[in-house]
């Protein structure tokens, strides 16, 4: 086990129990109007031109591109500054051509590349697989002429074309591709150590989605943006703890595609208020529990317990306190 533990599966099962926790927040507010619809709309545009088959060529068609990541575990340069292979596992549908950022905490900005050619991978040796046109949910290695260095894609970075929005928006729905991608891996890289530290970083840096029951409507101030009235009560749903039903836990959601596989929220027509937490937030409800679930229903759950909270924000002290020694 590393430094967080594995999420259970069977608290992903429909028959999860919920209880609502009421207290008085003053956070901003977003109504969750097409979860996963809005969520697949957040990727990258892509050319047409680029998906087009021929109406005489009788190629087997290439299928649409899904949202999807890719956490780098390996990569290549290649010779006379031809770019680089980077190789992990798929989570989604990709073709040759897609748009695609390179997502880590070191990068300021992320900019929009190419995907130049895809190959199957068996192993850790990017350059030797099997040439193809696209993939899904396989290991692969993407060809990124447009990449020189493997300083441009490090280890563990996340390879998407999902659109990060990290802050809060009128218009736009929160989106963290970056941690997605990482609790697809989580399981398979958290007894590295660079990953786990990589992983608690986000864990504290980050915002979270999270449903909840709101007294009074949020309205909309100048911009748009749905605002929680002022001391009105807000109830966060708490999910059963897998190990132990009687403690409860803070549901968290890194998108609202994630959000959406509650389906018990969404029955009816229902349409769940939703706001978007800081950790620190997070942390004082999770604490006052048993700890917090990122993505509880799929596609990849993680729990974070008390200790790993407690030893998340001791991390960011310490960080916060060498940033403020430098200025």
């Amino acid at each position: 086990m590393g430094i967080f533990d594995k999420f259970s599966k069977k608290n992903a099962d429909k028959g999860t129990k919920e209880e609502v926790k009421t207290e008085e927040v003053k956070e901003s507010a977003e109504k969750t109007n097409e979860e996963s619809e809005a969520a697949e709309s957040n990727i990258i545009d892509i050319n047409a031109k680029n998906r087009q088959t021929d109406a005489d060529d009788k190629t087997e068609e290439k299928p649409k591109t899904t949202r999807f990541t890719l956490v780098v575990d390996c990569i290549k340069e290649l010779e006379e500054d031809e770019g680089v292979i980077v190789g992990g596992n798929l989570h989604g549908t990709v073709n040759v051509n897609d748009k695609i950022f390179i997502l880590h905490p070191m990068f300021k900005e992320s900019r929009v590349i190419s995907i130049d050619g895809i190959e199957l991978l068996d192993g850790e040796n990017p350059g030797d697989g099997e040439k193809v046109d696209y993939a899904t949910d396989k290991r692969i290695g993407l060809r990124l002429t447009s990449v020189k260095k493997k300083e441009q894609a490090p280890r563990f970075s996340v390879v998407t074309n999902i659109i990060p929005q990290l802050a809060p928006h009128p218009t736009k729905p929160l989106d963290n591709p970056f941690l997605l991608g990482l609790t697809y891996e989580y399981h398979r890289l958290i007894s590295d150590r660079m990953f786990a530290d990589l992983f608690t970083f986000t864990v504290f840096s980050t915002g979270y989605l999270t449903p909840v029951e709101l007294e009074k409507q949020p309205v909309a101030d100048e911009s748009g943006a749905m605002k929680i009235m002022p001391n009105s009560k807000v109830g966060f749903k708490l999910l059963a703890n897998p190990d132990n039903k009687d403690e409860k836990m803070l549901a968290v959601f890194t998108d609202f595609a994630a959000l959406g596989k509650w389906k018990s929220l969404f029955e009816n027509g229902k349409k769940p208020n939703s706001i978007m937490l800081s950790f620190d937030k997070c942390a004082e409800i999770a604490l006052a529990n048993s700890g917090y679930i990122i993505n509880p229903f799929g596609p990849a759950p993680v729990l974070v317990a008390k200790q790993n909270i407690e030893y998340a924000q001791q991390m960011k002290s310490e960080m916060d306190k060498r940033i403020a020694e430098k200025k």
